[in-house]
C-alpha cells in the first residue's frame, strides 16, 4: 500500500512540472503583433512643426522631424494623425519634399534630409500614412516636409499624432507620439505695422558769393554754392532760385550790372567786355532712385564757353529728381562780365534766395 501510494504522488509531481514547463513555453511564446510592440524603442527625439497652427488651414506644411534609437534596417515611415486631422485618401495627393532640410536646425541641432523618403505618400488609410524610407542611422536627427494633402483639425486644441519606423515586414522600430497644438483663427500669427516719416533735407555749403574784381578783359565766376538735398520723397524734389536785384546793383554810383535775355529755356552766351550776370547750376552728386537733373534754363557753362540762365525776381526751378536721394547735390555758379566804362565801387550786390521742396 505505501509502495502504491509513493508512486502516485510522484507520478502527480511530475504532471506538475510538465504542466508548469508547458504554461511558462506558451507564456513566452512569440504572439505575431505582440511582440513587436512590447520590445518598440522610443525614437530619440520627435517632433511635428505646422507651418500654420491655424484651425482648419488646407494643406498646411508638417516638418516631419525624428531621430532614430534603435539599430534596423528601416523601410517606411508609417504616420499616424489624430482624430480631425483632414488626411487624402490618395497618397499622390500627400506629397513630401526635403528641400531646405540642410542648413537648418531643431533645437540647436542640424537637421539632416531623411533618406529615400520620396516626393509622395506610399500609402494612405483612414487617419494612417506611410512614407517610404531610407535605412537611417541612430543617433541622426532626420527631418522631412509634407507639404500638402493635409488639413488642420477644425478643433482648437491639442492633437497627438504617432510617428513610427519600420522594417519591411511592417514590424515597429521605434516609435512616439507627439503632440501639436492647434489654434483658433489667426492667433498663430502676430501684425506687425510701422511708420516710415517723410525726410527732408536741404542745405547750402555758403552763405556768400564773392567775385572778386571784375575785369572788362574776362570772365568771373563767383564762388560756388553747393546745395545738398536729402528725401525719401516718392517723387523727388524740386529748387528754386530769385534774385533780388536780377543784377549787381550799386547804390554809391547808381549803376548795375543787369542780367540779359529771357528765360525761355536756353542759356544765354556770355563774353568778356559786355554785362552780363547770369547762373549756371551743374548735378554733382546724385545717389538713390531718383535722377537729378538740371532746369534746360540753367544748364550753362561755367568754364571755357561760358553761358547761363537768366536770373528772375520770382523763384524760378533750377533744378529738379524724380525719386527718392541721399546726398543729391547740384552746384550753383554766378557769372558776370562788365563793361570797360562801368564806374568803379566795391558795393555791387544781389540777394539770391534758394529754396526746395520734396514731391511726396
Amino acid at each position: 500500500m505505501k509502495k502504491a501510494t509513493l508512486r502516485k504522488e510522484r507520478f502527480a509531481k511530475k504532471l506538475v512540472v510538465i504542466a508548469l514547463a508547458t504554461i511558462a513555453v506558451t507564456v513566452w511564446a512569440p504572439i505575431p503583433g505582440i511582440i513587436e510592440k512590447v520590445f518598440a524603442a522610443d525614437l530619440t527625439e520627435a517632433a511635428m512643426r505646422l507651418n500654420r497652427m491655424a484651425a482648419s488651414t488646407a494643406d498646411v506644411d508638417i516638418l516631419v522631424i525624428a531621430k532614430p534609437a534603435t539599430t534596423d534596417t528601416e523601410n517606411d515611415l508609417y504616420v499616424t494623425f489624430a482624430s480631425g486631422f483632414n488626411v487624402d485618401a490618395a497618397p499622390a495627393n500627400i506629397t513630401a519634399s526635403t528641400a531646405n532640410i540642410s542648413g537648418t536646425t531643431f533645437n540647436g541641432e542640424a537637421l539632416t534630409a531623411w533618406p529615400g523618403i520620396g516626393t509622395s505618400a506610399a500609402a494612405s488609410s483612414s487617419q494612417n500614412v506611410t512614407f517610404n524610407s531610407g535605412d537611417l542611422t541612430v543617433g541622426t536627427l532626420y527631418a522631412f516636409t509634407i507639404t500638402a494633402g493635409i488639413d488642420n483639425p477644425a478643433a482648437a486644441q491639442t492633437h497627438v499624432n504617432t510617428i513610427s519606423t519600420r522594417t519591411s515586414g511592417d514590424a515597429v522600430i521605434d516609435t512616439k507620439q507627439v503632440a501639436v497644438d492647434v489654434v483658433s483663427g489667426s492667433t498663430d500669427q502676430v501684425s506687425v505695422g510701422a511708420t516710415v516719416p517723410p525726410t527732408f533735407n536741404f542745405a547750402l555749403d555758403v552763405n556768400a558769393v564773392n567775385f572778386g574784381s571784375l575785369s572788362s578783359s574776362s570772365v568771373s565766376v563767383g564762388t560756388t554754392v553747393n546745395v545738398d538735398i536729402d528725401t525719401n520723397a516718392s517723387n523727388g524734389w524740386s529748387a528754386w532760385l530769385s534774385s533780388a536785384n536780377q543784377g549787381l546793383d550799386s547804390a554809391s554810383t547808381s549803376q548795375t550790372i543787369d542780367t540779359s535775355g529771357s528765360i525761355d529755356g536756353t542759356p544765354t552766351s556770355v563774353t568778356a567786355g559786355a554785362d552780363y550776370y547770369h547762373l549756371d547750376v551743374e548735378v554733382t552728386n546724385g545717389t538713390g532712385t531718383g535722377t537729378p537733373s538740371i532746369a534746360a534754363e540753367y544748364d550753362g557753362q561755367h568754364s571755357g564757353s561760358y553761358s547761363g540762365g537768366t536770373f528772375a525776381s520770382t523763384l524760378t526751378e533750377i533744378a529738379t529728381s524724380n525719386g527718392p536721394g541721399t546726398n543729391d547735390a547740384v552746384a550753383l555758379f554766378g557769372i558776370a562780365a562788365m563793361v570797360s566804362t562801368k564806374e568803379a565801387a566795391s558795393d555791387y550786390v544781389d540777394t539770391w534766395t534758394v529754396v526746395g521742396a520734396a514731391n511726396f
